[in-house]
């Protein structure tokens, strides 16, 4: 049987780079196994049930929370509310105690003023800082106390929110469009400049207020 040299050398060039590019790929290291690469996988351990359980060993008195408190300036606070001590937290299928509601408001962050019985929340929807009273329960949309918005403002989309008992100021920061971090005052209303302002990166997220030594934790969204 003759063969056609010319479809043999075509077959052949085929086979030959198809070997080649095969052993090109499987030869290559894995770059996560790799010692140059920055990132290695050392361990792995499956989760039982998908699902985080509280530690039985885990301290639930609530000590350390009351001491954080107190450390914050809410000791009056506690004292008058001489709530019991000890057990576990509730959790499971349950419904909240209190719930306040907005159709019109995108809820992005929280915070707690126990001291003057207050809840801040911020809202991206409506470029403002929500104030509402602590023990409100509305079926509805819910009354606010105060609403800082408006051009003087510096509110666009602002996420993390918190406030410092002792000064009572409020701390927030723009998370897009406005890379700052804006500070306003307990009793401000409407469309009011801020005390103080501070430029930060872009892409600011959470923010924390630490008064012992009188310093201030942004978290940014992204890696750079």
């Amino acid at each position: 049987m003759r063969v056609n040299p010319r479809k043999f050398t075509t077959v052949l060039f085929l086979f030959l780079t198809t070997a080649g590019g095969a052993w090109v790929w499987f030869s290559q290291e894995d770059p996560a196994t790799t010692q140059n690469s920055s990132f290695r996988l050392l361990s792995s351990q499956p989760l039982e049930n998908f699902a985080c359980a509280y530690p039985q060993s885990a301290d639930f008195s609530g000590t350390l929370m009351a001491a954080s408190l107190s450390s914050f300036g809410f000791s009056p606070l506690l004292q008058e509310a001489n709530l019991p001590v000890g057990g576990r937290p509730a959790g499971g299928d349950m419904s909240p105690l209190r719930t306040i509601r907005d159709a019109y408001s995108t809820f992005v962050s929280i915070a707690v003023d126990p001291v003057n019985g207050e809840v801040v929340m911020s809202d991206e929807n409506r470029f403002s800082l929500l104030v509402y009273q602590r023990e409100l329960d509305t079926t509805g949309v819910a009354e606010y106390r105060r609403r800082i918005s408006g051009d003087r403002s510096k509110i666009e989309f602002i996420c993390g929110v918190t406030i410092d008992p002792v000064s009572r100021e409020i701390y927030t920061v723009n998370n897009d469009t406005m890379d700052n971090m804006l500070v306003f005052s307990h009793q401000d209303d409407g469309n009011v400049a801020a005390e103080r302002e501070l430029s930060v990166d872009h892409g600011a997220w959470g923010i924390a207020v630490d008064r012992t030594n009188e310093e201030v934790a942004i978290t940014i969204q992204h890696r750079s």
